[in-house]
């Protein structure tokens, strides 16, 4: 696996895994199948650090903004087919490595090969917000 060089979102990752896509639970979560070494993987749910896209959960199916949220779930399904379902994740939360308070570990998502993350790429599509946690 090559190196990734840190992200603009995540300059310091706490640990680099390589992992892969399971399911989206919607645009800025994500289960994944993460390679710990020594042939030890964790199914983990991740929430893409810096990011927030449209909810899909609790809210009418007929709002914008679950219209939004599924398209955001929708381009992360797309991405991660595309980088058939393997991906790097950098796990952080600025401080020390934790989960968030709903449990989910803060990761930033990254294809093989790919300098620039999904995270980055969900902001640049306009799909998502930046958030500070």
């Amino acid at each position: 696996m090559n190196i990734i060089k840190p992200s603009l979102i995540c300059p310091k990752p706490a640990y680099i895994y390589a992992a892969q896509f399971v399911r989206s639970k919607d645009g800025d979560t994500v289960v994944l199948m993460v390679d710990q070494g020594f042939d030890n993987y964790i199914s983990m749910t991740t929430r893409l650090y810096g990011i927030n896209t449209p909810e899909t959960h609790g809210v009418a199916k007929t709002s914008a903004e679950y219209i939004a949220g599924k398209a955001a779930e929708e381009f992360v399904n797309l991405w991660m087919e595309e980088a058939k379902r393997q991906v790097v994740i950098e796990s952080y939360n600025g401080k020390k490595l934790q989960t968030e308070k709903f449990g989910r570990w803060l990761s930033v998502i990254y294809r093989e090969n790919d300098l620039v993350s999904l995270n980055e790429v969900l902001l640049a599509k306009r799909l998502a917000q930046p958030v500070n946690y």
